[in-house]
């Protein structure tokens, strides 16, 4: 890091910060992070920072994104960053500490144990507080992306933004997520429980050849829209994943013309999903002008007629909103 031309204050004050996260994350993740720089746009969703935490100076790129991920990725690379820094802070909780009793040693002795120890000798190693960092939410996340033709042109463009928002941050933060398309059957693009990788990335930048059915090696079945089938077995995937908060978010722009199934089968999977009892939250986001019909499908929650320049915002202050979600 260098200084700005005419300073005397030496080091400046967020280089050793930037430079001691960049290093955790290499070591944690033992892969290469993906970093592009782009200029300084704020991202509306999050909250203010504390005053006392200066934002960092814009970043500069000087060369050109080599692939279609990396020119979408630089779209959203202001905004992975901040919500990611954001989030992680909340998730990876390093000051705020708690204090718990039950163990041999500490700060002092819990009088609740020290009574029931009275009663059971045996318990003589559990009756002392320690000062401990809360334990992070164990949440899964599952995007549905619908890969019909109706999705042509600047809304399948947002919704690969918003995607690789969603991505980009989950996968720097080890939040379990899958990605899955939809026409007549799941296409699956990022499965739970598989690296997020450059190979994952290209699949996900070949999105709009589904949509228009030239995707190489693809299904480009996009004359239907098989919705009711693919949300259960969408959900049913996220429903087997380990966690304490499971999200489904469904992104679409119109009805069901499905292969094997009609509105009625939709219909009917939202209801099973939304019943009192079941294991996940299921959002709809009704992606450009004209699909306020999605709020109909979905009537529990969901974000109609989203325009598609805030569609990348929508889904980072989704995943803000649910994560923080008491």
């Amino acid at each position: 890091f260098e200084e700005p031309p005419g300073s005397s204050q030496g080091r400046l004050p967020w280089a050793r910060e930037l430079s001691l996260e960049a290093l955790e994350e290499l070591l944690r993740a033992r892969a290469p992070v993906r970093l592009i720089h782009t200029r300084h746009v704020p991202f509306h969703g999050l909250s203010e920072r504390a005053e006392h935490d200066a934002p960092l100076p814009p970043l500069e790129w000087d060369g050109a994104p080599s692939t279609d991920y990396d020119k979408a990725y630089e779209r959203v690379a202001v905004q992975v960053e901040a919500l990611g820094r954001h989030l992680e802070d909340l998730l990876r909780p390093r000051r705020r500490l708690r204090e718990r009793a039950g163990y041999p040693s500490g700060r002092r002795v819990s009088l609740r144990r020290l009574m029931g120890f009275e009663a059971d000798p045996k318990r003589y190693n559990e009756l002392w507080i320690r000062a401990t960092i809360p334990e992070r939410r164990h949440v899964a996340f599952s995007l549905l992306i619908d890969l019909s033709g109706s999705m042509r042109g600047p809304r399948i463009d947002a919704a690969i933004l918003g995607t690789i928002l969603m991505a980009e941050t989950l996968a720097r933060l080890d939040v379990t997520f899958a990605i899955n398309g939809f026409q007549d059957v799941l296409i699956p693009f990022s499965p739970f429980g598989e690296p997020f990788t450059d190979a994952t990335r290209q699949a996900i930048s070949e999105m709009s050849g589904e949509v228009t059915g030239t995707r190489r090696d693809g299904h480009n079945e996009p004359s239907y829209n098989d919705d009711g089938p693919c949300l259960l077995e969408a959900a049913d995937e996220l429903l087997r994943e380990a966690a304490t908060d499971r999200l489904l978010i469904v992104v679409s722009d119109g009805c069901p013309a499905g292969r094997r199934s009609n509105e009625a089968d939709l219909r009917h999977a939202v209801g099973s999903l939304t019943a009192a009892g079941t294991r996940l939250d299921l959002i709809a986001l009704g992606l450009g002008p004209e699909t306020g019909h999605v709020s109909d499908y979905y009537p529990g929650r969901s974000l109609a007629n989203v325009p598609l320049d805030l569609f990348a915002d929508a889904i980072g202050r989704l995943i803000e909103e649910t994560l923080l979600e008491p």
